[in-house]
């Protein structure tokens, strides 16, 4: 296995509970779970603006901060 499926392999495997404090790796964003789904979650955070923004992310888009 090389890097990224060590990587995303780990993440695949991982639990995430509303409140949870996350990241998404590709993205870089780092926000809090509102709501698991079997292979998603949905994600708050504010922008620079202090808008806040939800969005729904695979479970293998994110790791836990």
């Amino acid at each position: 296995m090389g890097f990224l499926d060590n990587l995303f392999s780990e993440n695949n495997n991982e639990n995430f509970d509303v409140g949870d404090r996350v990241e998404v790796i590709y993205a870089e964003i780092e926000g809090v779970v509102v709501s698991v789904d079997s292979n998603t979650c949905m994600i708050s955070y504010m922008t620079e603006d202090d808008k806040e923004i939800i969005e729904t992310y695979d479970k293998s888009d994110l790791r836990k901060c």
